[in-house]
């Protein structure tokens, strides 16, 4: 696509500086859009070993693990659904296929609902996480800390986020329904040069003649269309569900970073044989840090582009469009972090990967030794 064709969607900007950097703005995200598959399939395979780590039984009694856990899922989800949609973009370039039948677009449908309430649900854990954290090093003697830090409350907490997540998300999504939309007819380009008979084959794609089927989409109710201010308070509500992370996560980790320096400094205040456990705290707290860093620098943009879009001109909205697109990839390459991050910075993770490994290790020789064991009793017998 040429610069001066692109450039008809900002019509408002006369500049022509502006109007290359939109046009290289939207090119990398046409660019981002059609290859982010890949960061998502390589995403699936590492957070599904992350999910096997952490679902480990030594790993299962921190409430901070568990949290991860749900994290873990839910970023699982997001990678699977952005290679779900990357199949149907593919399916849709046959011209001979006839559209998706309505199970499959209320499918569809279903599964662009999920796809926001668990991104949404993962960045309130993360935050959840984050506070956790920071309240178990700041007030460490506290008994609200000892409730927290255990593993029912991870349970209760994650349940109750998935409720409150739900509930924004079926706050917008109630009005729409999925209804036909248009007519679809097999395709009709003539290719000139090849004999009648070939090109009627080709017209009619294997269907007879007249075939048409409904277009299912998703549509506003009638209500919603009369009163659209209603529709405008539920985004208000989903858009601010994404404000929180990006406004919450910087502060975290500001307090984050400023108590583990405290922390560090009075470390050699404690007694010897504390100094193990404090240790493994240490590594926990670094590790959430870290995750929360990565967090808001992939999540903070997409919080506060909306709020953008709120007060911009068209220019600027097809400039965060395209950001969102952008940063959007940038979430999947993040989700794809994490089990790197624990594994280099909690030592729990990595002797649990290390366990792992050693105990399939020591099943398979068991199982050679036991082989041998039986062979040799059986061949006396043969001879």
């Amino acid at each position: 696509m040429s610069e001066n064709s692109t450039c008809e969607m900002y019509q408002d900007i006369d500049d022509p500086i502006m109007c290359s950097i939109g046009v290289g703005i939207f090119q990398f995200s046409e660019y981002v859009n059609t290859n982010k598959y890949i960061l998502a399939i390589f995403g699936v395979v590492i957070n599904s070993f992350h999910l096997f780590i952490l679902t480990r039984k030594s790993m299962r009694s921190n409430c901070i693990n568990l949290l991860m856990i749900a994290v873990s899922i839910c970023d699982i989800y997001n990678m699977m659904y952005i290679v779900h949609v990357k199949i149907n973009y593919i399916s849709a370039y046959d011209q001979c296929k006839p559209p998706e039948s309505y199970f499959q677009v209320f499918l569809n449908h279903i599964m662009n609902i999920l796809n926001g309430l668990l991104r949404r649900l993962s960045s309130w854990l993360g935050i959840l996480m984050a506070a956790i954290r920071y309240f178990a090093i700041k007030y460490p003697m506290s008994p609200t800390i000892d409730v927290i830090s255990r593993p029912l409350f991870a349970g209760k907490s994650t349940f109750l986020t998935l409720l409150i997540s739900a509930l924004v998300s079926f706050l917008y999504w109630v009005h729409f329904s999925v209804q036909p939309v248009f007519l679809w007819k097999p395709v009709e380009e003539l290719v000139h040069l090849i004999c009648l008979e070939i090109i009627l084959n080709l017209c009619r794609c294997g269907f007879i003649d007249n075939y048409t089927v409904a277009i299912y989409g998703a549509e506003l109710s009638e209500f919603i269309q009369e009163y659209p201010s209603i529709l405008g308070i539920c985004q208000s509500a989903d858009g601010l569900s994404q404000v929180i992370p990006a406004v919450t996560l910087p502060v975290l980790t500001f307090l984050l970073i400023k108590q583990l320096d405290i922390t560090e400094k009075n470390r050699s205040n404690f007694l010897k044989s504390q100094k193990n456990n404090e240790n493994s705290k240490t590594d926990t707290t670094k590790m959430i840090m870290m995750m929360t860093i990565a967090s808001t620098l992939a999540e903070g943009p997409i919080g506060v582009l909306p709020i953008v879009e709120i007060f911009a001109c068209p220019f600027l909205m097809v400039i965060s469009a395209n950001l969102m697109v952008i940063f959007g990839a940038v979430v999947a390459l993040n989700t794809s972090t994490h089990c790197f991050v624990c594994c280099a910075i909690s030592s729990q993770y990595r002797k649990t990967v290390t366990q792992v490994f050693l105990w399939e290790n020591h099943s398979r020789t068991q199982k050679q030794v036991s082989c041998i064991g039986t062979s040799m009793r059986i061949t006396p017998l043969l001879v």
